[in-house]
């Protein structure tokens, strides 16, 4: 809301908002990791003598040790081995002296090569690099019957990119008896802390995970991974914190990535814009982890949209590249671009503005999930698009494709987009607790972290609303 200072922006604008690796200096351990050269190989030997001869160097662990690392690898930069050592430095010059045979292995880092019936396997899956799957809802065939226009197009591949965020991927622990805690970044504690105490074998009351200045995650960070498990086993044993913390090369080579993507969409329309049936198929790069995602792809198109009959298809893709996985909202970015393309170019067909196609279109606030029948939690889809539009002055700058030309020669043009969000049905029960003070204030505790759109403060607005306090009076959780 305008005029509502964020909760947290002297901390952040001082470089007071701490970051995990603020944490605990002078007393930590430090990690660094090995990674692959090849983008698909099996590790023959590994000699790890020399590095733990180092002095500083307490600690070298492989994929022998169980804690993460594969005897397989199947992308290039894949984490090999780590170093725990009493100093970052030391610890990087420890990898150096790591010693890997590497027997190199055929490879595929194109998703439509890696479709072919010949492609190398990339190591993810048994027999193939493909995986599918489809939900249908109603007779998709009896929907096109009444369909007056039939339009399909196959659009993609999205973008390849990796997450740059302020603070990388990093896990700092240290154990207190039976109990573990750790500092992490993360968007999503209650997870994080799920699958540390799974694979710890803890209860989840013996598991303290804090996530705070977090460097806005944007999806990214959701679980635990290597450096998560690698922190905790050897805090452990070593009887001393660990943190371990990747380079900013590492962490673009090593951890996720946002899918590339693409679909082939078929939609019956009748002549007044109303969407009778939907055919589409989504294909997703899952890398070398061989991650799924391709039916997230389709919510977007699955949950804007009403249409009673209609068919979404899944291809899942392994390829020899880094790990793929969630940008911002699952796979809703490249989903809904790939849904707004097809709507924009069926509008066009039928000769409609593309706002008005959406609008009749689009699910209403009291409808359900067609798939599932659960109420959304938040539906402001319409809303959202006619609070937009009002912004930018669609009715006013709107025309039809090509009907517009710049004096350089340009064309001109204005586009609108949005869906409903994919975690848009009841989910599972959460909560927070607000501590009332004596003299009138209130603090907010709660499991949702800083993720960039300043989410602490939309806490705080809404405990203020809710109570009937100022926003000043209601503060955080540091």
């Amino acid at each position: 809301k305008p005029g509502l200072i964020d909760k947290q922006a002297v901390m952040i604008v001082t470089g007071q908002l701490d970051f995990a690796a603020d944490n605990l200096p002078g007393e930590k351990l430090h990690g660094r990791i090995l990674t692959s050269p090849h983008a698909h190989a099996r590790i023959l030997s590994i000699d790890t003598s020399k590095a733990e001869a180092l002095e500083g160097v307490k600690a070298v662990v492989t994929y022998k040790d169980g804690i993460g690392f594969k005897e397989e690898l199947t992308w290039w930069g894949q984490e090999v081995a780590a170093v725990i050592a009493t100093e970052p430095d030391i610890a990087e010059n420890a990898i150096d002296l790591i010693e890997v045979e590497y027997e190199p292995l055929p490879f595929v880092i194109d998703p439509d090569e890696a479709m072919e019936p010949d492609a190398p396997l990339v190591g993810c899956w048994p027999d193939s690099n493909v995986k599918t799957g489809e939900l249908v809802r109603g007779d998709v065939e009896a929907g096109f019957d009444k369909a007056d226009v039939i339009f399909e197009d196959t659009v993609g591949w999205t973008n390849y990119f990796q997450m740059s965020n302020i603070e990388t991927r990093i896990a700092l622990a240290w154990w207190l008896g039976d109990h573990i805690y750790m500092r992490v970044p993360t968007p999503s504690v209650a997870n994080s802390r799920a699958g540390m105490a799974s694979f710890l074998g803890l209860p989840l009351n013996k598991v303290h995970l804090v996530s705070h200045g977090s460097g806005m995650i944007v999806g990214d960070k959701i679980w635990p991974g290597n450096a998560h498990y690698i922190a905790a086993t050897l805090s452990k044993s070593l009887g001393q914190p660990v943190q371990m913390q990747y380079s900013r090369r590492e962490y673009f080579l090593s951890t996720q990535h946002q899918h590339k993507a693409k679909a082939t969409i078929k939609i019956g329309a009748k002549n007044d814009g109303t969407i009778t049936a939907i055919d589409a198929t989504f294909y997703a790069d899952d890398g070398g982890l061989g991650s799924a995602w391709a039916s997230d792809l389709s919510f977007p198109i699955r949950n804007t949209l009403r249409c009673p009959d209609a068919r979404f298809a899944y291809v899942e893709i392994a390829t020899n590249t880094p790990w793929a996985s969630i940008y911002r909202s699952v796979q809703c970015p490249p989903g809904d671009f790939l849904m707004e393309v097809v709507l924009d170019e069926l509008a066009e067909e039928l000769g409609m503005n593309p706002l008005a196609l959406r609008l009749k279109n689009a699910v209403t606030p009291e409808e359900v999930q067609q798939d599932n029948g659960k109420p959304y939690s938040s539906n402001g889809v319409i809303e959202c698009l006619n609070t937009v539009a009002e912004a930018i002055g669609w009715d006013e700058k709107w025309h039809a494709p090509g009907a517009k030309t710049l004096p350089d020669g340009r064309l001109h043009g204005i586009g609108i987009a949005g869906c409903v969000e994919s975690h848009s049905s009841a989910g599972p029960v959460v909560g927070g607790i607000i501590n009332l003070t004596r003299d009138g204030k209130a603090i907010c505790n709660h499991g949702i972290t800083r993720v960039g759109c300043g989410t602490n403060s939309g806490i705080c607005a809404i405990v203020a609303e809710t109570l009937g306090m100022s926003y000043e009076d209601v503060t955080t959780g540091e």
